[in-house]
């Protein structure tokens, strides 16, 4: 991939981060299994198809060249989470946000993970009332104005990341999820949250 950044969250996870743009000619049908080409051609805008085959095929290329896995078929969870079918060492995540496609992959537990553009615009008190919890919107609306956004987007990506790796999504309301324990990482002009759900 074209400017790959690689962050190494520790010796079992990484995260890897690449621009849609730059890279979209990369996309390798042939890698894909035919049910989730098949699936991902049924969104309309050709951004959100070329994000979703762009992620799958580096996805796919660097778990076969660093973990020989030659079956990327998708089970699912309860929870309509996927996993890939043939094995349960590896886990991953994926994320979009304007041009930029964050996966996460780790050998090492669940993870969840979530990229967010920080656009000020959209900071504000009624949105951050859809997601933040009564003590966390009272931290928002007291906190300096310089720490506002930041404090807005760690929030949001943390709650995001960790719905991620549990499966929750939209069945969960945001506003009870507490998590802390997620790792917050700006890069550029966004903010990235992982968390993983260890082994016990």
């Amino acid at each position: 991939m074209n400017d790959l950044e690689t962050i190494d969250i520790d010796a079992d996870t990484k995260i890897f981060i690449f621009s849609i743009e730059k890279n979209s000619f990369m996309v390798d049908n042939s890698i894909i299994p035919m049910e989730q080409i098949k699936k991902i051609k049924k969104f309309k805008n050709t951004k959100d198809r070329t994000k979703r085959l762009l992620a799958r095929t580096f996805l796919f290329n660097y778990c076969k060249k660093n973990y020989i896995l030659e079956d990327f078929t998708f089970a699912y969870t309860n929870n309509q989470r996927p996993r890939f079918k043939g094995t349960h060492k590896i886990d991953f995540s994926i994320s979009y946000s304007k041009d930029m496609v964050a996966i996460a992959i780790s050998t090492m537990g669940i993870v969840g993970l979530d990229i967010e553009y920080m656009d000020d615009s959209i900071v504000s008190k009624s949105v951050a009332l859809e997601f933040m919890n009564g003590a966390e919107f009272s931290t928002f609306v007291n906190i300096k104005k310089e720490h506002i956004i930041n404090y807005f987007y760690e929030k949001w990506t943390a709650k995001e990341s960790f719905l991620k790796a549990s499966g929750d999504g939209l069945r969960v309301n945001p506003k009870t999820v507490t998590n802390s324990l997620g790792k917050t990482i700006y890069f550029q002009d966004y903010v990235i949250n992982i968390f993983r759900l260890l082994p016990s």
